[in-house]
């Protein structure tokens, strides 16, 4: 009885343990500050960059300014807010919104991201495929274009 019983005990450390290091996936996490850039599908606007800090628990918060296209009047946007999961491995899904105005600073809608990218082994580099959708203020979808993403992550230097 005692040796099916440390039988048993040791499989189900080795299974917990074998579970454990499969979706720990080398502790990769979106964690820190990143300089990304949004790249449009070809006959889009120009390439977006934005920072973006991911927390360890999940959070998005995400900035960055300017038009909304070329020619356009300028869009003021909200610091965007949002999340990310582990989809599988290194494989990452990240969203935020963000809210709009227009140059009177009245709000015209929102707009929001959604990446699926891949984190390097480094944890150092991103890159993925990018849908945004920009909707009224009575969140009616009135746009929607695709592209890619590429990230860095951005070292920590001290002062001295």
């Amino acid at each position: 009885m005692f040796s099916r019983l440390l039988v048993l005990t040791a499989a189900v450390f080795i299974l917990t343990t074998a579970i454990s290091a499969q979706t720990d996936t080398d502790g990769a996490v979106l964690k820190g500050g990143w300089r990304v850039t949004l790249i449009p599908e070809a006959g889009g606007p120009p390439p977006v960059p934005v920072l973006i800090a991911f927390t360890s628990d999940g959070g998005v918060i995400e900035t960055d300014q300017g038009p909304a296209a070329p020619g356009q009047p300028l869009s003021i946007f909200s610091a965007g807010i949002g999340g990310w999961e582990r989809r599988v491995g290194r494989q990452f899904n990240i969203s935020y919104t963000q809210l709009q105005y227009d140059s009177a600073h009245n709000l015209i809608g929102s707009f929001r991201a959604r990446i699926t990218a891949g984190l390097n082994k480094q944890g150092t580099e991103l890159t993925g495929d990018v849908v945004v959708e920009f909707y009224d203020t009575d969140g009616v979808l009135i746009f929607t274009g695709y592209g890619t993403v590429h990230g860095v992550k951005l070292p920590v230097v001290g002062a001295n």
